[in-house]
């Protein structure tokens, strides 16, 4: 669960496998406050080529590839805060931070 922006790291583009690097299922994300949980921040996806919209995980009208999405992460003015992928495709993951 995230709390503060501060605690959002870079991406770092070595770390992403190239196999997922090479699929268009990439979306922006912004950190904003969760209408859920109380002081907490939502990870809220946002299109690559209009990042003033909304995205979806699971509309892939939505998505772009890595490249694009990187450069628009790397040179976005007002700032993203980072880059999601999308699952499908055979693709799935799992998100366990804060699982202890």
């Amino acid at each position: 669960m995230l709390f503060e922006k501060s605690e959002i790291l870079s991406v770092n583009v070595e770390a992403i496998p190239q196999a997922l690097k090479d699929v268009s299922q990439w979306v922006l994300w912004r950190a904003e406050p969760s209408e859920k949980k109380s002081g907490a921040l939502d990870k809220v996806p946002y299109r690559v080529n209009q990042p003033g919209v909304h995205a979806s995980s699971t509309n892939a009208a939505t998505w772009a590839d890595f490249e694009r999405a990187h450069e628009v992460y790397s040179a976005s003015q007002p700032p993203v805060d980072g880059l999601m992928f999308a699952c499908g495709n055979g693709i799935g993951a799992i998100d366990i931070d804060g699982c202890i």
